[in-house]
């Protein structure tokens, strides 16, 4: 008999599947169980996407706050950014966007 690792129900040995739970028997996840952990949390297709522009964003204040408004006969404009509203703008959407994937899985 093979017992079943999530719930610890008994299978005959030639199960591939729990028959309780339905979970694998053989070590490696069933599609249904790779379907809801690429879902889960914002899934793979969304997280690297969000979390990638926001880095770009960050890098691009840092450059002009540390190096670009250093250098010596650059346009005023360059002085004059504020990275205030940016900074709102990036956190007001990044909540938007967390909230929609969220209504979207109920």
């Amino acid at each position: 008999m093979a017992y079943c690792p999530k719930c610890g129900k008994k299978n005959e040995d030639e199960a591939t599947y729990c028959n309780s739970c339905g979970a694998s028997l053989r070590g490696g996840r069933t599609e249904q169980e790779r379907e809801w952990a690429d879902n889960c949390a914002g899934g793979p297709r969304f997280a690297p996407i969000i979390w990638g522009a926001v880095l770009i964003l960050i890098g691009l204040a840092i450059l002009v706050e540390g190096v670009l408004k250093n250098i010596p006969g650059m346009p005023a404009w360059v002085n004059q950014i504020d990275f205030g509203w940016i900074a709102a703008l990036i956190i007001g959407l990044l909540f938007i966007i967390w909230g929609i994937t969220r209504l979207s899985r109920r």
